[in-house]
Formats: C-alpha cells, sequence, structure tokens
C-alpha cells in the first residue's frame, strides 16, 4: 500500500493529552522520527505502531509521494492556523517566504483571509509567495516591513501576523506590525536561548493576543491529508527541485545555502 505517515504520535494518557494539548505529549519523542527513532532518509523505514494507529493514512493514487512528503510541515501549519484565529475577511501578515511561510499564505486564504501579505528578503522567495496566494508582498532588504504593513492596512497594523522564520527581531516585529486587538502567532523556532524585548504597553494598551504554538496534533494531521489529498492545498510551488537519495548530502547543502526553497528527495529505484 502506498501510505503517508506523519513523524510522531501522541500517547494520550499524559497530562498534556488529557488536557487536550498532545502536541506537547510528555512522550512524544518515544515516536519521534529522526530523534528516537531512525530517521527516514533511506528508502525503507519501520514506522512506530502509535504513529500507524493515529497518523498514517493510505495515499490515493492521484497524490504522488513528494507532494504527501509536505503532510508533516502542513500538519504543523494547520496547528498554528487553528490558533491564529484568522476571520473571514481578515488582513494576515506572514513574515517568512519558506516552506512553512508559503504553506500559512495557502491556509490564511483558505481560512477566509482577503488582504495576505507575505514579508521576505529573497526575490525567488516573495515571487513564489505571489504564486501561491499572496496579494501584497514586501522585500524587507530594501523597504520598511512595518511603514509599508501600515500602509496596506490604513495605519492600523494586520488582523493577524505569522512569524515563521525563528529570530529574534523576526518575532519582535510580528508584534509591532499587528494591530491594536490583533493576534501575533510565533510560528517560528528561534535558536534556544535567545530573547526578545517587547513594549509591554503595546501588549497591554493594544490589548494583543501573543500566541506560541508548537508541532502537530492527530487533527491536524488528518485536516492536513484532507486538504492535500483534496487539491486545495498546492504542493507542486514549494518543490523546486528532486534528487535520488544518493545525492542526499548535496541537496541538504542546496537547502543551507538557500539555493531551493523545498527538496524532495527520493529512492534510487524511483
Amino acid at each position: 500500500q502506498r501510505v503517508v505517515a506523519a513523524n510522531s504520535a501522541p500517547c494520550n494518557v499524559c497530562y498534556f493529552c488529557k488536557i487536550g494539548k498532545p502536541n506537547l505529549c510528555e512522550r512524544l519523542l518515544e515516536t519521534l522520527i529522526g530523534f528516537s527513532v531512525d530517521g527516514a532518509y533511506a528508502e525503507y523505514v519501520r514506522v512506530p505502531a502509535p504513529i500507524v494507529s493515529q497518523n498514517t493514512y493510505r495515499l490515493p493514487d492521484h497524490v504522488p509521494f513528494e507532494g504527501a512528503a509536505l503532510l508533516e510541515p502542513l500538519a504543523c501549519v494547520v496547528n498554528g492556523n487553528d490558533v491564529a484565529n484568522i476571520k473571514i475577511g481578515d488582513t494576515v501578515a506572514v513574515i517568512g517566504a519558506g516552506p512553512i511561510g508559503l504553506m500559512h499564505i495557502q491556509l490564511a486564504k483558505i481560512t477566509g483571509a482577503t488582504n495576505v501579505i507575505c514579508i521576505d528578503v529573497k526575490e525567488e522567495r516573495l515571487k513564489t509567495a505571489s504564486e501561491v496566494g499572496a496579494d501584497h508582498v514586501i522585500d524587507a532588504s530594501k523597504e520598511n516591513q512595518l511603514n509599508k504593513v501600515k500602509e496596506l492596512t490604513n495605519g492600523l497594523g494586520a488582523d493577524v501576523v505569522i512569524e515563521a522564520v525563528g529570530l529574534p527581531q523576526t518575532w519582535e516585529s510580528a508584534v509591532e506590525m499587528t494591530r491594536k486587538a490583533g493576534t501575533t502567532v510565533l510560528f517560528g523556532g528561534c535558536p534556544s536561548g535567545t530573547k526578545i524585548t517587547i513594549d509591554t504597553e503595546r501588549i497591554h494598551y493594544g490589548d494583543l493576543t501573543i500566541k506560541g504554538i508548537f508541532h502537530h496534533t492527530p487533527r491536524s494531521v488528518k485536516r492536513a491529508y484532507e486538504l492535500i489529498t483534496s487539491g486545495m492545498f498546492k504542493g507542486k510551488p514549494l518543490i523546486t527541485g528532486k534528487m535520488p537519495l544518493r545525492e542526499l548530502e548535496e541537496a541538504l547543502r542546496l537547502m543551507i545555502e538557500g539555493k531551493c526553497i523545498k527538496m524532495a528527495i527520493v529512492p534510487d529505484a524511483f
């Protein structure tokens, strides 16, 4: 059978699972492929039973393997989209046009946002952002991103801002460009030990909601699967190259150097 699996599954019995936060499961690492379980850079991977029972799905014939491989990151983005509480007609600003940012753009549109702004420093990524649904793109290397967002929102700021880079300075920028009573989703994970500085007056008198979010849940994995298999989510623009498994090291080098957005690694037999 052709199947697609997420990279972990919750235990369903620990404290966090019982309070409805299975993404924070205390036993998550026991099933996490790439950490406690051998990773997926191989032709075959033995998937732990909890993942098989909760986060594994049969793959329809019309969905290619490389498209299905986006299931796990998309499931995380679905989880982030849930806490963003995007409403029909909202303006959503997404900081970062890497694979995660591009997914957030698509989900913001699917959820009902009518005005999506994407911010990045690379022209190629901003071009792809426009292709997947961004209404406005801002090159932060050439113009002031905060001023531009304010200009596009009648001076208010965005209803929802999603940070998808993972740097302290972009976390701070995300809070700054959120309108009063708006929501900031800090999705990108910053390096361990880093700190940010936020104007307390902005949070208190601006009535801001700031959300952190991590990983995925069985519900968000299922939703990601439905988005991929229905065709609502477009994964093809995110894959800018395909290389055989024997060239894995070169593929990773290209990704580190930022010369591709997302690389599909396939077994040599494909």
